[in-house]
Protein backbone atom coordinates (compact mmCIF):
# COMPACT_ATOMS: atom_id res chain seq x y z
CA UNK A 1 0.00 0.00 0.00
CA UNK A 2 1.47 3.59 -0.90
CA UNK A 3 0.09 6.97 -1.42
CA UNK A 4 -0.60 10.61 -0.49
CA UNK A 5 -2.43 10.89 2.98
CA UNK A 6 -6.32 11.47 1.69
CA UNK A 7 -6.10 14.16 4.45
CA UNK A 8 -5.92 16.92 5.83
CA UNK A 9 -6.92 19.96 3.89
CA UNK A 10 -4.20 22.93 4.16
CA UNK A 11 -6.36 24.75 7.04
CA UNK A 12 -6.77 21.77 9.13
CA UNK A 13 -2.90 20.84 8.49
CA UNK A 14 -2.79 24.82 9.75
CA UNK A 15 -4.78 23.94 13.04
CA UNK A 16 -2.55 20.13 13.62
CA UNK A 17 0.62 22.50 13.81
CA UNK A 18 -1.00 25.11 16.16
CA UNK A 19 -2.00 22.40 18.21
CA UNK A 20 1.13 20.51 18.66
CA UNK A 21 2.78 23.71 19.58
CA UNK A 22 0.53 24.24 22.33
CA UNK A 23 0.77 20.01 22.93
CA UNK A 24 4.41 20.30 23.27
CA UNK A 25 4.72 23.21 25.65
CA UNK A 26 2.52 20.45 28.17
CA UNK A 27 5.55 18.64 30.17
CA UNK A 28 4.80 14.74 30.52
CA UNK A 29 2.26 14.02 28.08
CA UNK A 30 2.85 11.08 25.25
CA UNK A 31 0.42 9.30 23.01
CA UNK A 32 -1.42 9.49 19.88
CA UNK A 33 -2.40 13.42 18.40
CA UNK A 34 -3.92 12.49 15.39
CA UNK A 35 -4.09 10.45 12.39
CA UNK A 36 -3.87 10.62 8.86
CA UNK A 37 -5.85 7.80 6.23
CA UNK A 38 -3.44 7.63 3.69
CA UNK A 39 -4.45 4.17 2.13
CA UNK A 40 -7.54 1.98 1.49
CA UNK A 41 -7.46 -1.09 -0.42
CA UNK A 42 -9.40 -4.16 -1.29
CA UNK A 43 -7.59 -6.00 1.93
CA UNK A 44 -6.69 -3.75 4.40
CA UNK A 45 -5.70 0.01 4.89
CA UNK A 46 -2.44 1.96 5.95
CA UNK A 47 -2.75 4.90 8.73
CA UNK A 48 0.15 7.48 9.27
CA UNK A 49 -0.06 8.25 13.00
CA UNK A 50 1.12 11.34 14.86
CA UNK A 51 2.66 11.55 18.27
CA UNK A 52 2.41 14.82 20.61
CA UNK A 53 5.80 16.09 20.77
CA UNK A 54 8.05 15.04 23.93
CA UNK A 55 11.43 16.67 24.11
CA UNK A 56 12.84 14.16 26.34
CA UNK A 57 12.06 10.69 24.33
CA UNK A 58 14.33 9.05 23.00
CA UNK A 59 12.80 8.12 19.76
CA UNK A 60 11.76 11.00 18.59
CA UNK A 61 8.16 11.40 19.69
CA UNK A 62 6.98 7.82 19.06
CA UNK A 63 6.70 5.82 21.77
CA UNK A 64 9.34 4.00 22.74
CA UNK A 65 8.95 -0.06 22.34
CA UNK A 66 5.85 1.02 19.76
CA UNK A 67 5.39 -2.46 18.19
CA UNK A 68 2.61 -3.94 15.76
CA UNK A 69 1.42 -5.83 18.87
CA UNK A 70 0.69 -2.60 20.88
CA UNK A 71 -2.27 -1.37 18.05
CA UNK A 72 -5.49 -2.51 17.89
CA UNK A 73 -8.83 -1.19 16.02
CA UNK A 74 -11.75 -1.95 17.53
CA UNK A 75 -15.61 -0.76 15.96
CA UNK A 76 -18.41 1.41 17.15
CA UNK A 77 -19.01 -1.09 19.63
CA UNK A 78 -15.54 -1.45 21.04
CA UNK A 79 -15.41 -4.52 20.05
CA UNK A 80 -11.33 -5.35 18.54
CA UNK A 81 -11.45 -5.71 14.69
CA UNK A 82 -9.71 -9.15 13.36
CA UNK A 83 -6.63 -7.94 12.09
CA UNK A 84 -4.78 -11.11 10.04
CA UNK A 85 -1.37 -8.43 10.05
CA UNK A 86 -0.31 -4.96 11.27
CA UNK A 87 3.05 -3.83 10.02
CA UNK A 88 4.75 -0.63 11.44
CA UNK A 89 7.29 1.42 9.09
CA UNK A 90 9.11 4.94 10.29
CA UNK A 91 7.67 7.55 7.84
CA UNK A 92 9.64 9.56 5.98
CA UNK A 93 8.12 12.86 7.53
CA UNK A 94 9.78 13.12 10.52
CA UNK A 95 10.44 11.69 13.62
CA UNK A 96 6.92 12.09 15.26
CA UNK A 97 5.02 10.21 12.99
CA UNK A 98 4.88 6.12 11.71
CA UNK A 99 2.75 4.45 9.51
CA UNK A 100 0.56 1.47 9.90
CA UNK A 101 -0.64 -0.58 7.60
CA UNK A 102 -3.28 -3.35 8.85
CA UNK A 103 -4.15 -6.35 6.59
CA UNK A 104 -8.17 -7.84 7.11
CA UNK A 105 -10.01 -10.33 6.02
CA UNK A 106 -12.17 -8.87 3.00
CA UNK A 107 -14.99 -9.60 4.30
CA UNK A 108 -14.02 -7.66 7.37
CA UNK A 109 -13.18 -5.04 5.59
CA UNK A 110 -16.28 -4.37 3.47
CA UNK A 111 -18.16 -4.85 7.74
CA UNK A 112 -16.60 -2.22 9.02
CA UNK A 113 -15.55 0.04 5.77
CA UNK A 114 -18.70 2.82 6.69
CA UNK A 115 -18.72 2.79 10.83
CA UNK A 116 -16.69 4.85 13.04
CA UNK A 117 -13.19 3.05 13.97
CA UNK A 118 -11.10 3.92 17.07
CA UNK A 119 -7.53 2.94 16.90
CA UNK A 120 -6.31 2.17 20.55
CA UNK A 121 -2.43 1.92 21.79
CA UNK A 122 -2.25 -0.71 24.29
CA UNK A 123 0.67 -2.01 26.58
CA UNK A 124 2.85 0.87 26.70
CA UNK A 125 3.31 3.00 30.03
CA UNK A 126 4.55 5.78 28.83
CA UNK A 127 1.36 6.59 26.84
CA UNK A 128 -1.43 8.80 28.91
CA UNK A 129 -4.37 7.03 28.65
CA UNK A 130 -6.29 10.50 27.66
CA UNK A 131 -3.85 9.99 24.44
CA UNK A 132 -4.42 6.44 23.56
CA UNK A 133 -7.45 6.53 21.46
CA UNK A 134 -8.11 8.29 17.84
CA UNK A 135 -11.23 8.07 16.22
CA UNK A 136 -11.46 7.59 12.42
CA UNK A 137 -13.59 6.39 9.52
CA UNK A 138 -12.22 4.42 5.98
CA UNK A 139 -15.25 5.56 4.07
CA UNK A 140 -17.27 8.19 4.08
CA UNK A 141 -20.34 7.27 0.77
CA UNK A 142 -20.95 4.21 0.13
CA UNK A 143 -20.11 2.23 -3.37
CA UNK A 144 -23.92 2.17 -4.47
CA UNK A 145 -26.12 4.71 -3.67
CA UNK A 146 -29.89 3.95 -2.61
CA UNK A 147 -32.24 4.00 -4.99
CA UNK A 148 -34.05 7.44 -6.01
CA UNK A 149 -36.88 7.85 -3.80
CA UNK A 150 -40.25 7.67 -6.37
CA UNK A 151 -43.55 8.98 -5.73
CA UNK A 152 -46.27 6.25 -5.44
CA UNK A 153 -47.72 5.21 -8.46
CA UNK A 154 -51.74 6.62 -8.58
CA UNK A 155 -53.62 3.59 -9.55
CA UNK A 156 -56.77 4.44 -11.75
CA UNK A 157 -59.63 5.83 -10.66
CA UNK A 158 -63.05 4.85 -11.29
CA UNK A 159 -65.49 7.44 -13.14
CA UNK A 160 -66.69 9.57 -10.75
CA UNK A 161 -70.54 9.82 -10.47
CA UNK A 162 -72.67 12.56 -8.82
CA UNK A 163 -75.62 10.45 -8.05
CA UNK A 164 -76.31 9.22 -4.47
CA UNK A 165 -77.43 5.76 -3.79
CA UNK A 166 -79.81 4.76 -0.92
Amino acid sequence: MSGEPLTPPASSARQNLNRRRLLADTAGRQGLDYLELVAVEARGFRLRLHFIPHASAEWGDVPPGLGPEHLRVEDERGRQVRTEQVALEPDTAGPSSVDATFVLGESVLGQVRYQPLTLVLTGLPSVDPPFSRVRFQLGLERDSAPPEPTPPQLSELPPSTYMARD
